[in-house]
């Protein structure tokens, strides 16, 4: 199963920038034999910054290789990084490219 996200503030299905906890209720998950999730419901505290791909919770250049690297590429490319796709048009180009850096410098 995949999650996904809908609504305001979504983009190319991706959440908006911040610090979300996602709740997973234990017993709306269900294995193959009908066995509800064990241990009770869980709550997961994650991040979410466009440009972030070292996952340090800042847009800085350790992350501009990775950018600059995937500049001009397009889906199915070597170079194509989806999470650096802003707007989920399949190539990463200047659009997702100002994005980028009008988050860089910026932290979560």
């Amino acid at each position: 199963y995949v999650l996904a996200f809908s609504g305001t503030g979504i983009v190319a299905g991706s959440l908006m920038d911040g610090i979300f906890d996602l709740t997973v209720s234990a017993s709306l998950v269900v294995d193959a034999y009908g066995q509800t999730l064990s241990g009770g419901s869980r709550t997961y505290t994650f991040r979410r910054l466009f440009g972030d791909v070292t996952g340090n919770g800042t847009v800085d250049m350790a992350d501009n290789r990775h950018m600059t690297i995937a500049l001009g590429s397009t889906s199915g490319g070597n170079a194509y990084r989806w999470y650096l796709d802003y707007n989920g048009d399949g190539k990463i180009d200047m659009a997702d490219n100002r994005q980028y850096i009008a988050r860089m410098g910026r932290s979560v």
